[in-house]
């Protein structure tokens, strides 16, 4: 198979800054010194011949690189598919539109259920003055008695969170390779949706459990798998949980690995994700 230079990652600066962006690093000279060090040893070792872009991303995933470079700068982050092409990402804003969608319809829920109780007029005349009876009139007496109305002060009863009334969709999110805060093609609406459901709820615990693809690095696949579920769980509480639900985090590492049809990456791609439980 024949490779371009566009197939290699070059130590020129431009390179090794967009590297960083895809990873949403810094453009720091100390990250760019990592990634070099990095690229020296990747193309000293024989076993990654040869030595290709695609070959390098799982380089550094083994070898725990994005862990040791500096904090992300969300300033200048983009999401960069793994073809090399980069979109801007749109998450943050988008699920603010889909829950300002929701108050207004709850709104427009409201403002109707509010007509529909309002006292009827009949043939023009307010309810309340039909219903009056004409001065020296016995009153009518109703065929039975009017249904108690519940006490002013009734507090009405907790409805218990219950994983069967969550979306399917939003029960497993899945990230992109290396990151626990992009979110892979398909599960962009997941987060709102679920969001937006639990909040017919008073009562109980949404536990949170992260995985990771296994690639033989237990320590990092454990810490991003974490980061994973606390990164659903920041999503949920910035959108407004009722103050009765609680939320628990779990990361699990590679230990649990999910196997799909379509060979080792497709089963590495749908094990990059946080489970969605309920207790």
């Amino acid at each position: 198979m024949a490779f371009t230079d566009a197939d290699f990652i070059s130590k020129e600066d431009h390179e090794l800054d967009y590297v960083l962006r895809k990873w949403r690093k810094r453009g720091t000279a100390a990250n760019r010194a990592v990634l070099v060090e990095a690229l020296d040893r990747f193309n000293a070792d024989k076993a990654w011949e040869p030595h290709t872009r695609a070959k390098f991303y799982e380089f550094a995933e083994r070898d725990g690189l994005i862990g040791r470079l500096e904090g992300a700068d969300a300033a200048t982050a983009t999401r960069v598919s793994e073809a090399g092409t980069s979109a801007p990402r749109r998450f943050r804003w988008w699920w603010l539109l889909v829950l300002a969608a929701l108050v207004v319809i709850a709104l427009l829920l409201l403002r109707y259920c509010g007509a529909c109780s309002s006292p009827s007029v009949v043939a023009g005349v307010p309810a309340a003055a039909a219903a009056a009876p004409a001065a020296g009139a016995p009153a009518a007496v109703s065929a039975s008695a009017p249904a108690p109305s519940a006490p002013a002060d009734a507090v009405p009863a907790k409805r218990a969170l219950s994983l069967e009334a969550l979306p399917a969709a939003s029960l497993s999110i899945r990230f992109l390779p290396d990151s626990s805060e992009l979110l892979a093609p398909g599960s962009e609406a997941a987060l709102p949706a679920l969001a937006a459901a639990l909040k017919a709820f008073d009562g109980g615990t949404l536990v949170l459990v992260g995985h990771a693809a296994g690639v033989g690095r237990p320590e990092g696949e454990l810490r991003v798998s974490e980061g994973r579920a606390r990164f659903v769980a920041s999503f949920l509480e910035t959108a407004g949980l009722p103050s009765g639900l609680a939320i628990r985090i779990e990361a699990r590492g590679s230990s649990e690995p999910v196997t799909v049809p379509g060979g080792v990456e497709a089963s590495r791609a749908a094990s990059r994700r946080v489970e969605v439980r309920v207790e």
